[in-house]
């Protein structure tokens, strides 16, 4: 028998969370920011419930309101990317026990099972705000900035990321930079990220102050090659990262950098109330949340989610027990 695919007859045998991921495919939308951000705001508000539109962001906060209680803020970043466009999917949407789409590994199950999550949640009377928040937006863009001035004041960030559900905290001052070296050849662009490396070394920053660099290498046109990198910077009294590429614009250095985000330091969560009421196992990195959004709110924060290396498929158990994690988790926590 052929494997049917319309919405008709696999929709029905989804769960809330894969089913919304699976319809998110099947639309069409998860092209480009703008087209899901419309899709996602029409079919929240068509099914009742009230969402809010900022740019290409969505949120949404749970009945209840009360600024007497803490606010705890669930969010994803959907980042779209015109270099990471999916080739040589499968046919069928779901094909051996996984979902297939764009950015279906690399966020889509992430928001899908986040917000399921939240939809639960909602119904229930919890002893905190409840703010979900979908940050739609195109890669190399960073709109956020206005965006965090329309939320409340947030208290906690759980931010679904593909992580394969390891729970990573964010809570050091760590600093993202994001370096960036253009040279003729690809060997040239690649020793030119190395003598940046030894530099960060050499001023007043120790080789234990620096995490893992991650290396992107690109050609633009016939020989000429751009390699950028990201660095897990270590908050430091003397230089914050910030500090330091302005000293480099202003002694005119071959390379530019820019931090991508400056995790708020001095934030601890040892024993916190949040990470008391779950058992998951957690890593032992401290690093950024990988978000814009987190750079710019004051306030502690994880990220955890289903999905890692496998960008545009995602497994229909995973994005299953990944909704049913946050829910368990967040069920009438004290805090």
């Amino acid at each position: 028998m052929n494997q049917q695919t319309s919405f008709d007859f696999i929709g029905a045998e989804l769960s809330g969370s894969t089913r919304l991921l699976y319809e998110w495919i099947q639309s069409g939308s998860m092209l480009s920011a703008s087209a899901f951000a419309d899709y996602l705001f029409r079919y929240l508000t068509e099914q009742g419930y009230e969402a809010n539109r900022y740019g290409n962001h969505i949120w949404m906060m749970a009945p209840g309101f009360d600024t007497r209680k803490k606010t705890l803020l669930l969010a994803t970043h959907c980042i779209f990317d015109k270099h990471s466009n999916p080739i040589d999917l499968p046919k069928e949407t779901i094909c051996n026990q996984r979902i297939y789409g764009p950015y279906a590994g690399a966020w889509g199950g992430c928001l899908a099972s986040l917000l399921q999550a939240y939809l639960e949640l909602c119904r229930e009377q919890e002893p905190y705000n409840l703010i979900f928040a979908a940050l739609t937006e195109e890669q190399e863009r960073d709109e956020a900035d206005d965006f965090v001035t329309t939320l409340p004041t947030i208290d906690f960030c759980i931010i679904a990321q593909a992580t394969g559900m390891q729970l990573i905290k964010g809570e050091k001052g760590y600093a993202c930079l994001h370096g960036i070296c253009r040279e003729n050849g690809e060997q040239d662009a690649i020793m030119q990220c190395a003598e940046d490396i030894c530099r960060l070394q050499r001023e007043d920053f120790t080789p234990g102050q620096l995490g893992n660099c991650s290396l992107e290498m690109q050609q633009i046109n016939g020989n000429s090659h751009t390699a950028s990198y990201d660095f897990h910077w270590e908050y430091n009294e003397c230089h914050t990262a910030q500090e330091w590429c302005e000293k480099q614009a202003e002694e005119n250095y071959h390379s530019s950098f820019e931090v991508r985000e400056d995790w708020h330091p001095c934030i601890c969560l040892d024993n916190h109330p949040l990470l008391n009421a779950t058992t998951i196992k957690q890593t032992q990195q401290h690093e950024p949340i990988g978000h814009s959004l987190l750079g710019k709110l004051s306030c502690p924060g994880v990220k955890i989610g289903p999905g890692g290396t496998i960008a545009h498929s995602i497994g229909v158990a995973d994005v299953d027990n990944a909704a049913h994690f946050y829910k368990e988790w967040l069920h009438n926590i004290n805090w």
